[in-house]
């Protein structure tokens, strides 16, 4: 599996979470192991982990960048694309923006709706103006951010 099959990969495990309203961190492997994912498998539980981890955030700037939509009523192809590719500007420094950006609009004009390129690049194009608000975050060990999400999981439990 290459990079771009992985991106495409998540997002259907992302756009799956949202469908199904699951966000388990106990669901990581089952999820991801449904495909051989090969050398992209730290990749793929790097984005797992950084959405449970990160969405409330994500949603906030999609919600702050997208005038008169928010991430609650975006179609669930368009949201799972923009939450893929927030993830990897903001929180995967080794992974260019652009580059980011261009699959997703690639994701976007597969499976979105057919505003959903521009609307997506707009998008993302403002958020990648506040990446450096975030430089380092994705140094954390994925280890730290699976028991973190747990924790998270945990605590929107006992609410």
């Amino acid at each position: 599996m290459n990079r771009t099959q992985a991106r495409e990969w998540m997002m259907q495990v992302y756009y799956q979470m949202d469908v199904n309203k699951d966000f388990d961190p106990e669901d990581e492997d089952k999820l991801l192991m449904k495909k051989n994912l090969g050398d992209q498998e730290d990749y793929c539980r790097a984005l797992y982990r950084i959405l449970l981890k990160y969405r409330g955030q994500i949603d906030r700037y999609i919600d702050e960048y997208s005038i008169g939509w928010k991430a609650s009523r975006m179609a669930k192809t368009d949201i799972a694309v923009l939450r893929l590719s927030a993830a990897e500007i903001l929180y995967m420094d080794d992974i260019p923006t652009a580059v980011s950006i261009n699959e997703a609009v690639d994701l976007a004009k597969k499976y979105g709706t057919e505003e959903g390129p521009r609307f997506i690049n707009g998008i993302l194009a403002k958020i990648a103006k506040i990446k450096p608000e975030h430089s380092g975050t994705s140094e954390e060990a994925p280890e730290e951010a699976h028991e973190e999400a747990h924790e998270a999981a945990d605590q929107e439990g006992e609410e």
